[in-house]
């Protein structure tokens, strides 16, 4: 997310001040904008379109077991560390596309110029 962009970058007191009002303000957003009284009709209109009752049924059913509640409360730590993951994979990604894309300008640019 977003969020962990940011707190990379805090490297100084001052820089961590303005990052947790950052991330109150956030937080607040979040609770005006996306509260589930809010969403709640839309996320119920999807789910009817998309799953049958008898699917429902089996999510319920699923949510509310032991390994569905451990999935709940594990999932998103396990995104987070995922999204970790794949974040320092792009960093090392990244300049590699970048230098293949410089060799493609470089190529079109010398077949432009000899044209």
């Amino acid at each position: 997310m977003f969020i962990d962009y940011y707190e990379r970058k805090v490297s100084t007191p001052s820089d961590r001040v303005a990052f947790d009002k950052f991330v109150r303000q956030i937080q607040e957003l979040k609770k005006e904008e996306l509260n589930w009284d809010i969403i709640k009709d839309s996320v119920i209109d999807v789910y009817c379109e998309k799953f049958t009752q008898k699917e429902i049924e089996e999510m319920l059913a699923f949510y509310t077991s032991e390994t569905g509640k451990a999935m709940m409360e594990k999932l998103p730590n396990a995104m987070s560390d995922a999204r970790k993951f794949s974040s320092k994979a792009i960093h090392s990604f990244m300049p590699k596309v970048f230098e293949i894309e410089q060799e493609l300008k470089d190529t079109l640019e010398d077949s432009s110029v000899s044209e």
